[in-house]
Parts: structure tokens; C-alpha cells; sequence
């Protein structure tokens, strides 16, 4: 497998550090939501159709379809432990609903917030774990861990 796609993408994922959280905009510098986001850094190392999913903004707090990871799910292969570069998806409600790209040594860039708040930034995994709904020093969000198919990289 190539090496050089996991600089390839933390280097554009830092390019859009400061872009405003937008949901379902993936614009550099005026707003993505986190899986524009992850579309926008991993189009330039594997062939991606145009993103074109609807989805509400609180569809995982409702709904139990997993369509977060139905959508990654033909472009990665699950794994244990991320590696800088890998996507790291959190479940928040009832749906694995966050993604993220691990940039190594437990932290994570990301676009989170809501419409014009917040956005792409740098967060370590204690970030994930808080519960805002249960406040527990114990908490640990669920998550799955995922590489790219070696046969759709493209550098």
C-alpha cells in the first residue's frame, strides 16, 4: 500500500482547520459538517462519486439506520487501532453518526458544531467520550475504526 496517501490527507485535512460547521456544505474556509469533511480530504487519494446524500442534521438521534457507515462502507475496511490518516466514526444517539481522521497521538481533526459555530479543529478522544446527556467520568462513546481499501487508493 502506498504510505504517502496518509500525508496526503491529514495535509488537506489541516487546510480546512477554521472552517465554519455547516451541514451538508463543503466549501473550504466557509463550511463543511464532518462528513463533507471526510469526503473533501480522501477525494484526492481514492475515486469518489460527488457527495450527494440527504440527511437531517439530528437523523442519528431518531433513527437507528446505520447511514453514516452504509456510506463509507464500500471505500474501508474496519481495523482496531487507528493510524494517522484512518477515520474514526462515533456513535452519538442511536446511529454511528461522527466522523473524524485520526492525526495521531490520541487526537482527531473534525468538523463539529452546529450551522456556522464552531468547525474544523483538532480535538483528543476525551472530547468524543463526553455525555452530555449522562455525565460520567466513566463514558466511553462507542466507536469504529476504519483504513481505506488498498485497491481504490489512487496515489
Amino acid at each position: 500500500m502506498p504510505s504517502n496517501w496518509r500525508d496526503t490527507v491529514l495535509n488537506e485535512a489541516m487546510t480546512w482547520r477554521g472552517t465554519p460547521y455547516h451541514h451538508r456544505a463543503f466549501v473550504k474556509g466557509s463550511g463543511c459538517d464532518c462528513g463533507t469533511f471526510l469526503h473533501m480530504c480522501f477525494k484526492l487519494v481514492i475515486d469518489l462519486p460527488p457527495f450527494k446524500k440527504d440527511y437531517a442534521m439530528d437523523w442519528s438521534l431518531h433513527n437507528e439506520d446505520e447511514l453514516y457507515l452504509n456510506g463509507l462502507e464500500e471505500f474501508v475496511k474496519e481495523i482496531q487501532v487507528p493510524r494517522p490518516g484512518d477515520i474514526v466514526v462515533w456513535k452519538y444517539g442511536k446511529a454511528f453518526s461522527h466522523g473524524s481522521i485520526c492525526i495521531g497521538r490520541g487526537k482527531y481533526i473534525h468538523s463539529w458544531g452546529m450551522n456556522g459555530t464552531k468547525g474544523v479543529r483538532i480535538n483528543v478522544e476525551s472530547f468524543f467520550h463526553l455525555n452530555l446527556f449522562q455525565p460520567s467520568a466513566t463514558y466511553r462513546r462507542p466507536k469504529k475504526v476504519y483504513t481505506i481499501k488498498d485497491e481504490l487508493l489512487t496515489c
